[in-house]
């Protein structure tokens, strides 16, 4: 189904780029416009006969439309091809969340493989790359003195592991790593942070890494936390997913039930706080970003948040070991 839904898209856009939201084609057009893009007759009228009832429905061309009878008159070419929406294929395929802000993936590269100039790993790397949040926005926090220069804080998206990525995507760490590594236009798809874990006085925490074999060599370095991924790719807004999740939400059976772990990166202590008394759940040991004064290159930093719920002292904590 990946190349039908690829065609759903770029018949979408089509419509699109014309100021035409009502999603309807006439077949002959539509398979005309496959064809443009790079894919064969015969290849364009299998695209569209696969994602009959799923990607589309064929309709009957009303008799009133100005290029349905006086066209194509009566019989099986006077037929059309109106798309689904994307709360319609959600529904179908038992998706639970769509993305509000879709991404804007580059057309040379959503083409046909023999029409593009890019190779099939690049097209799966883009794929890849969309399921990461975008740049955020600079943050601008005004002073209180009269004529100072405002604050410019440069956002960063929040940590998340190898693991959880292949949950969400199911992409194994190996080829995560190896679509990191895709460049297009001379930029990596796909652009990510190192982050470690500090004390609340900036201190880092060490982490002891043994390695297995012969020589069995330990090394204290400092506690790497997971990295900061974030894609380039320009995104828009989509009323459609919204109002999808929207109902998704009313029919939960609660306001934030989860299946996963709760959550353990926040942006300052007033987010941990708010989301304390809201009752959202959080993992046991949360993390609050730090300052970027307190930052050093590219490496960002997490503090630990130790409350008197943990009953622990953060310099009496034992230091975390791993094994390679």
């Amino acid at each position: 189904m990946k190349q039908p839904l690829r065609a759903w898209a770029l018949l979408r856009h089509n419509l699109l780029s014309q100021g035409n939201q009502t999603g309807f084609y006439i077949l002959g057009d539509a398979a005309s416009v496959l064809m443009e893009l790079g894919w064969s007759q015969t290849r364009a009228y299998s695209l569209l006969a696969e994602g009959e009832g799923i990607l589309w429905h064929r309709v009957q061309l009303p008799s009133h439309w100005p290029s349905g009878a006086e066209r194509y008159g009566t019989g099986p070419r006077s037929r059309g091809l109106h798309l689904h929406s994307a709360k319609a294929i959600a529904t179908t395929w038992g998706i639970e969340h769509l993305s509000p802000a879709p991404v804007d993936i580059p057309l040379e590269v959503a083409k046909p493989p023999k029409a593009r100039a890019t190779g099939v790993q690049t097209w799966n790397a883009m794929l890849y790359a969309s399921q990461m949040p975008g740049e955020r926005p600079p943050k601008i926090i005004p002073r209180r003195e009269s004529g100072a220069a405002p604050i410019v804080v440069t956002e960063h998206n929040r940590p998340e592991s190898r693991t959880s990525i292949s949950r969400r995507t199911g992409i194994s760490k190996v080829t995560q790593i190896a679509y990191e590594r895709v460049r297009f236009r001379g930029r990596k798809v796909v652009t990510k942070r190192p982050n470690v874990a500090v004390f609340q006085d900036g201190r880092p925490q060490m982490a002891l890494v043994v390695h297995k074999g012969r020589n069995g060599r330990r090394i204290l370095l400092p506690r790497r936390l997971p990295n900061s991924y974030t894609c380039w790719f320009s995104r828009h807004g989509c009323g459609q997913a919204i109002a999808f999740n929207g109902l998704q939400a009313q029919s939960a059976k609660g306001p934030f039930q989860t299946t996963g772990h709760g959550k353990r990166y926040f942006r300052n202590a007033v987010s941990y706080v708010k989301a304390s008394q809201k009752g959202k759940p959080i993992d046991d040991e949360p993390f609050i970003w730090q300052p970027p004064n307190q930052n050093r290159g590219r490496t960002l930093r997490y503090a630990t948040l130790w409350t008197s719920a943990h009953g622990q002292d953060p310099f009496e904590r034992p230091i975390h070991t791993y094994e390679k």
